[in-house]
């Protein structure tokens, strides 16, 4: 090809490769969003498997308060929530249920107030559900724009009900898969988190 140099040739090869790599690199890369706080219910270490379980997925980059306040929502656009009671985490924490309870709801009505989207997330299975747990996780439930959860903690389709009653008569096609997402594992609760987090961006 007439005026075609060998350096260009080295030169399209250096940008193509260039790109492929780039391409190839961009499922690598984290996703930061600071924007995001992560936070307890019932104090038993519900939040501190979700962060983890967002690191595994590459998102690092969050806010992470175990007993927040509606004022730790300055800047937040979603708050996930992980809940589960255990009475030794609640001593700890200086709460009795009914203290942890209002401080919830009150969680919960400013992040509405705000208009910052709720993800509720139950990864705590048998241990964290019964007469202590559930009106907690009840609370988080009816108060999620999504809730997740491992299936051994919906194995009496106590989420299932919940979140049926919440969408009242005839839901629109595909809510409850919305509302609820039962998953099966807990390294799949990580998955689901990071595909809520990238369609909500």
């Amino acid at each position: 090809m007439a005026g075609f140099k060998p350096w260009n040739a080295v030169l399209v090869a250096v940008v193509t490769v260039s790109v492929i790599a780039a391409i190839a690199g961009l499922g690598k890369a984290e996703i930061r969003h600071s924007a995001i706080l992560v936070t307890d219910v019932g104090q038993g270490n519900n939040a501190k498997i979700v962060r983890l379980l967002l690191k595994k997925n590459g998102i690092t980059d969050i806010t992470f308060v175990e007993i927040a306040a509606p004022d730790d929502l300055e800047g937040i656009g979603m708050m996930i929530v992980g809940v589960g009671a255990s009475t030794k985490g609640l001593g700890a924490a200086g709460l009795d249920l009914e203290q942890e309870s209002e401080r919830a709801a009150n969680l919960l009505a400013a992040a509405h107030a705000r208009s910052v989207k709720i993800v509720g997330v139950h990864i705590g299975g048998h241990p964290r559900r019964g007469e202590i747990s559930d009106p907690l996780n009840e609370l988080v439930m009816m108060e999620s724009d999504t809730f997740v959860v491992w299936i051994q903690g919906n194995e009496d389709d106590f989420f299932t009900r919940l979140a049926v009653t919440k969408l009242g008569d005839n839901p629109e096609e595909g809510a409850l898969s919305d509302q609820l997402r039962v998953v099966e594992s807990k390294s799949d609760v990580g998955t689901e988190l990071k595909e809520i987090i990238e369609s909500s961006s």
